[in-house]
């Protein structure tokens, strides 16, 4: 199944550009703004969180790649097994975007381990490098990063009974202990290798 995830991904990066953009950097930034204009405190975790996400935009761009179109929502709910194949549904937030950042948010989203990111790595394209799988790593905690704050904007928004604060509490802490591991700043070094 990993291999089709990783098919179908291709497929989808590969696709002409759309006229969204799904800045995975901004995108934080924005819904904090939008979670304030609603009255709701944003967590101290996310300043942290921000932070993280900073060094990982100057590794980034030390060795960019060009955007193309993203799902950028990669929850299991949203890939569908029909008849003639895997399909992806919900395209609310898709939009140009690094192509890691769906790799990210599919591995941290489907509770991939390192063997797993490394499957998935080899899957996509074919062969693993440090740089790939550090950009995949780097972007799990990323992907939990948006999703902590698109808690924290539906705190504000939203109308069900749910406990979206918690929600994002558990997105931060994931992301804050990710980044936390030995061997980050070796992450960040990799990424930003042209290899």
């Amino acid at each position: 199944l990993l291999g089709d995830v990783a098919a179908l991904l291709r497929v989808v990066h590969g696709g002409p550009a759309i006229a969204a953009t799904f800045d995975w950097y901004r995108v934080p930034q924005d819904y904090a703004a939008t979670a304030r204009a609603q009255g709701v405190e944003v967590p101290a975790a996310y300043e942290q969180v921000m932070d993280v996400a900073g060094r990982v935009r100057v590794a980034f761009a030390s060795s960019p790649e060009a955007t193309c179109p993203c799902h950028n929502d990669l929850l299991a709910a949203n890939f569908l097994l029909a008849d003639d194949g895997l399909r992806l549904v919900d395209w609310e937030y898709a939009g140009m975007n690094d192509r890691y950042f769906d790799l990210g948010n599919f591995a941290v989203n489907n509770d991939l381990d390192l063997d797993g990111d490394v499957a998935l790595v080899e899957a996509y394209f074919g062969g693993v490098t440090g740089r790939r799988l550090a950009r995949l790593r780097l972007m799990r905690v990323i992907s939990d990063l948006r999703e902590a704050m698109w808690g924290v904007v539906q705190a504000g928004v939203s109308t069900l009974g749910v406990d979206f604060l918690g929600y994002a509490e558990e997105h931060f802490e994931r992301s804050l202990e990710n980044a936390s591991r030995p061997g980050f700043s070796r992450l960040l070094e990799d990424a930003a290798t042209d290899a």
